[in-house]
């Protein structure tokens, strides 16, 4: 079950780091660019969503055999601390290949057309993720869930990108994709006999 990934129900992200690695940085209280970092982002889910997510997760373990004190969710809080009805589930991936070379983590628009290397993914956004579990025995064992590629079902515009307005009969880029990397493998989490239990 290791090596088979999963794509999750729509989610929202929260605060997205999947244009480039990431790293903590003590002195500036935040993760900060960095290219030995990770990809990171955080998919606000329903209870209903984090379902077959909480499925997957728990059938790797009971595959292997294995006891995790740490699951990759929790309850989602807002400014106040207070719990909300719906959670986060985190998800990461190296942005550096063992071989030392970058790593370019895949984006795709809801045609699933691949889109640009430096596409930034924005707060907000609906998106959905495929992603595969892997164990790791630190604290007590845990669930990390491992970023593979990232459809965008609804993008929410940066503000910040543009200081135009759209004009609805001007140019618009209809840049050249390529699907090449697509796995037919891939089990989506949004049919109800994908996922084993």
């Amino acid at each position: 079950m290791a090596n088979k990934k999963y794509i999750t129900p729509r989610g929202i992200a929260k605060y997205p780091k999947t244009d480039k690695g990431y790293k903590w940085n003590d002195s500036a209280n935040r993760n900060t660019p960095d290219p030995d970092g990770e990809y990171m982002l955080d998919l606000i889910v329903s209870e209903e969503g984090l379902a077959p997510i909480k499925r997957v997760v728990e059938t790797f373990l009971k595959e292997g055999n294995l006891k995790a004190k740490n699951k990759p969710w929790q309850k989602n809080k807002d400014k106040d601390g207070t719990e909300l009805d719906t959670y986060i589930v985190k998800f990461k991936q190296y942005a550096k290949n063992q071989d030392g070379s970058k790593r370019v983590l895949p984006h795709f628009d809801a045609k699933a057309r691949k889109l640009p290397e430096d596409f930034m993914l924005t707060n907000g956004s609906t998106v959905a993720v495929q992603y595969h579990p892997f164990y790791y025995k630190a604290q007590g064992g845990g669930v990390k869930l491992y970023l593979d590629s990232i459809q965008v079902i609804d993008y929410v515009q940066w503000e910040g990108s543009s200081p135009f307005d759209a004009v609805d009969d001007g140019f618009t880029y209809e840049g050249e994709t390529d699907n090449s990397d697509y796995d037919e493998d891939t089990i989506n989490e949004d049919e109800d006999d994908s996922v084993p239990y």
